[in-house]
């Protein structure tokens, strides 16, 4: 798949379960209402919660997962993951062998409105992800139930980290920009050079 201009393009991205719609009945799509111009492709299934999607040069997207949401204080099984997909075979979609790969795995991820109380269901962790003209990619991690003995013993990340991650092939991520809220979503202003981030944490 060579996605040129997502201004016209929805690409739907559907999280696991029993109730995901699947692509041999896409009926579901034809309820949604579209501005003119403007179509529908069910392009990947069984994500574990995604979130942000960077599209790449040749077409390939990366997509954060954030997980189960089932990670607690002093128990983290890391199930946050930023994921490359490629369309190998050019059918259209994500869905083949081999079309997937692991570029960050057992990020943290929690079920935020269960901690603060609400009785309510909302997975977070990694939220947002974006790629630099320069090629440089950057994606968000949260977890406020920071844990020092969850430090990676060979100097990877630990739970708690909070921030702005950089991707470097064949790396351990490192953290880009040091923040202390949650952080929802970025931007790049490719005209000003400038990163945009929103921090809810801090309401701003």
């Amino acid at each position: 798949m060579n996605i040129k201009h997502l201004s016209f393009a929805l690409l739907i991205l559907v999280a696991q379960g029993d109730a995901s719609p699947s692509t041999a009945d896409p009926a579901w799509l034809t309820t949604l209402r579209l501005a003119p111009n403007v179509t529908v492709q069910q392009v990947a299934r069984h994500l574990n919660n995604p979130r942000g999607v960077a599209v790449l040069p040749d077409g390939g997207l990366l997509v954060i997962e954030a997980g189960q949401g089932t990670d607690i204080p002093g128990e983290a099984v890391g199930t946050g993951t930023v994921l490359r997909l490629t369309d190998l075979n050019s059918d259209g979609d994500y869905d083949d062998p081999n079309e997937r790969t692991t570029q960050v795995s057992q990020a943290p991820s929690y079920n935020s409105l269960r901690y603060f109380g609400t009785g309510h269901d909302e997975v977070f962790g990694l939220a947002d992800i974006v790629r630099l003209p320069n090629d440089r990619v950057l994606y968000t991690q949260d977890d406020p139930f920071a844990e020092e003995a969850n430090l990676d013993p060979e100097g990877g990340l630990f739970n708690g980290d909070v921030g702005i991650f950089e991707i470097i092939e064949g790396e351990v991520p490192r953290r880009f920009i040091k923040r202390s809220s949650t952080l929802n979503a970025l931007a790049y202003d490719v005209r000003r050079g400038r990163l945009y981030v929103t921090e809810s944490g801090n309401n701003r």
